[in-house]
């Protein structure tokens, strides 16, 4: 069952570039040598569930927005730093706890 393989709570969440699954000590997500167990509340959104079931649907949509990347400069600094990448990610999550991601990062 789609429960089964992504629990509780899966959601669709932006992470920055490069996170890794890492299966020493119980395994989990790592962003380089940092490990990385929470996605950002304002750069997730959890898959639509069924409100007269609680279940997941089998098809539906969701909205997440970019974060903004705005920020002040020093005009010899100006356009550095204004750029970040993220990949799009679905994790499995069993009381907002990660468990496991499904397929490449978009």
């Amino acid at each position: 069952s789609a429960k089964k393989i992504l629990g509780d709570t899966p959601f669709v969440g932006l992470v920055p570039c490069g996170l890794s699954w890492k299966a020493g000590g119980g395994g989990g997500f790592y962003l380089g040598s940092m490990p990385f167990g929470m996605v950002d509340p304002q750069m997730r959104v959890d898959l639509p569930k069924d409100p007269a079931t609680g279940l997941l649907m089998p098809f539906g949509c969701v909205e997440l927005k970019m974060p903004s990347l705005r920020r002040s400069a020093k005009e010899k600094d100006k356009g550095k730093g204004l750029a970040a990448a993220f990949e799009l990610r679905l994790f499995c999550s069993t009381k907002n706890k990660i468990i496991g991601c499904i397929g490449e990062a978009l």
